[in-house]
């Protein structure tokens, strides 16, 4: 009974966590859902090919997913506290640092580069920290955590088009910064998990008793779960993340150019997108309750999500010749893309168990940069071909 109290109080309170996770996830996680807005400036400012401009774009989702890995270390080695600090700290520097670029090839580094690592630290901090805390009931905690990102995607296009109107693309990249900037306040109120601090005793202990390399604990705490890709339904859900971040990254970084060639404003195109962040909110709430009960099969609900979120596209231009229809289309975008986020960490969790979540969850965002980076891309070319 004593350990328990002890653990007990040692733990933040669970709101305390998923306030924090909600802000840290709403404000330094879903810059990349404003790449549309920030596409379409880019060309105006740089004039530079579609093709390139396109890189530039899918690199801020790709860094974003490829750089979950090195939050999985961050938070085997230290805290999840730790890395969304650090990822504050980041996105502050990749965007303080763009607004003194001049010329597009340094954005590369500056904007998707630095910043995507930044906005990945958080986002993989905020959302396993919910694992130690929620492990008995991780979907509904983490329903409510992304719809953060709902917000993001709902307030993220037209915020970041006022700033370009108002305070021109170098000003907005500053006040983006310092917004990205304030995941820092929430991230301190993560406080360690008592099985945090365990690992942190563990590989503090190997710090003096091992060598260099064994001494971080690698072997221990990241690489021993490379028996994670001997696992069949892992490697077909990797599989299933590749495919389903390619078309969800063409299909956020286009929509507001797609809108604009069928006949809207830049700024009603930027509204437009916002209606995908509605869905997206409803849809991870509601599949986040949906799954948090015990006979739903969450790996099943998040398959079918993404066949239906692909049946859907196939009939975009069927309806979108009209302001309700353009309406519809990104509420349907944001229903069927958004609730698997509600249930990524719960079907990992349920498919490879808590020891190997920061492993699982880094892999698995590792895939979705992949399908990020290529998709876009791939959408360019043949957009310049035709």
């Amino acid at each position: 009974m004593t350990q328990i109290r002890m653990d007990q109080s040692q733990t933040a309170q669970p709101w305390v966590i998923i306030l924090s996770s909600f802000m840290i996830i709403s404000l330094g996680a879903c810059h990349a859902y404003g790449s549309g807005v920030l596409y379409t400036a880019l060309l105006e400012r740089y004039h530079e090919p579609v093709t390139k401009t396109t890189w530039l774009g899918s690199m801020s989702f790709a860094v974003f997913a490829l750089a979950a890995p090195l939050g999985s270390v961050v938070i085997n080695i230290y805290t999840c506290r730790l890395c969304v600090l650090i990822g504050g700290v980041t996105t502050l520097v990749g965007y303080g640092t763009s607004f003194f670029v001049n010329k597009m090839d340094y954005l590369f580094v500056t904007l998707s580069l630095t910043t995507g690592i930044g906005q990945s630290l958080c986002y993989t901090g905020g959302l396993i920290i919910l694992g130690y805390y929620f492990e008995e009931n991780p979907s509904l905690a983490t329903g409510i955590v992304v719809t953060g990102a709902g917000v993001g995607m709902l307030a993220m296009p037209p915020f970041t088009q006022f700033l370009i109107n108002t305070y021109s693309l170098q000003g907005a990249f500053l006040i983006l910064g310092v917004t990205g900037f304030q995941t820092c306040v929430f991230g301190s109120l993560l406080r360690p998990h008592p099985l945090e601090r365990k690992r942190k005793i563990r590989v503090e202990h190997n710090k003096i008793s091992q060598n260099f390399f064994r001494r971080f604990n690698f072997s221990n705490d990241c690489l021993q779960h490379i028996d994670i890709f001997t696992n069949v339904q892992f490697l077909s859900f990797l599989a299933c993340c590749l495919t389903w971040c390619a078309g969800v990254g063409i299909a956020l970084l286009y929509l507001p150019a797609y809108y604009v060639s069928r006949g809207s404003t830049d700024i009603e195109a930027s509204f437009l997108v916002t209606f995908v962040g509605i869905g997206s909110i409803i849809s991870r709430i509601l599949v986040g309750l949906f799954v948090n009960d015990e006979t739903v099969n969450a790996r099943m609900v998040f398959f079918a999500l993404l066949g239906l979120a692909g049946t859907s596209t196939c009939f975009l231009t069927l309806y979108t010749g009209t302001y309700a229809g353009k309406v519809a289309s990104s509420l349907v975008l944001g229903l069927y893309t958004g609730g698997e986020y509600s249930i990524f960490s719960a079907v990992l969790l349920e498919m490879m168990g808590l020891e190997r979540l920061a492993s699982s969850v880094g892999a698995s965002l590792l895939v979705c940069g992949i399908g990020y980076l290529v998709g876009p891309p791939m959408a360019g070319k043949m957009r310049d071909m035709g």
